[in-house]
């Protein structure tokens, strides 16, 4: 009886997973701003390998929108694509699922933490019940990304409420 919420998270985990697999066949190179921003910047640091950098900086860079967006998912994009000698859209997508699974693996593990284990199996099963979820991470959007990192930092900043201030915590978060 004990692992009856488990296996509802499983089960949700399963068809969140599903439906990943589903949007990812459809949309193998992901959606508008894959292509425009994310993708386009990882396919030049696969094919410029190590020295990548030095063409995103200073005179004679390469000049792309919104210069302000991070280089989280294009640089991992780009190194896995360097490193498997391909470009294959079962990298990024396997990426972004990682990132997906990671946000309700650090969700869980904080409710779980705070609140007790069926809080956390809520709190996991209605994130993945979010409609969007799924479908933003397999169009390879930075978001999912971008909400790990964020999570990440409350679930630290909420542990040095409640733990009491540690500055490596907090040089973390």
């Amino acid at each position: 009886r004990e692992d009856l919420p488990l296996a509802f998270l499983a089960i949700a985990a399963a068809a969140s997973t599903a439906g990943f697999i589903f949007d990812s066949i459809c949309n193998p190179f992901g959606q508008w701003d894959a292509w425009a921003m994310w993708m386009l910047r990882a396919r030049f640091i696969d094919l410029l390998g190590p020295s990548w950098g030095r063409w995103f900086a200073g005179p004679g860079r390469l000049q792309f929108d919104h210069t302000d967006y991070p280089f989280l998912l294009p640089t991992i994009v780009g190194s896995a694509w360097h490193d498997a000698g391909s470009e294959s859209p079962m990298i990024t997508h396997a990426i972004t699922w990682l990132f997906a699974a990671a946000s309700v693996a650090l969700l869980f593990a904080a409710v779980d933490h705070f609140a007790g284990r069926i809080a956390a199996v809520a709190a996991s099963i209605a994130l993945l019940s979010i409609s969007d979820f799924a479908p933003v991470a397999s169009w390879l959007y930075a978001d999912v990304p971008f909400a790990l990192y964020v999570l990440a930092t409350v679930v630290l900043l909420v542990l040095t409420s409640i733990d009491g201030p540690s500055p490596g915590v907090l040089v973390l978060a």
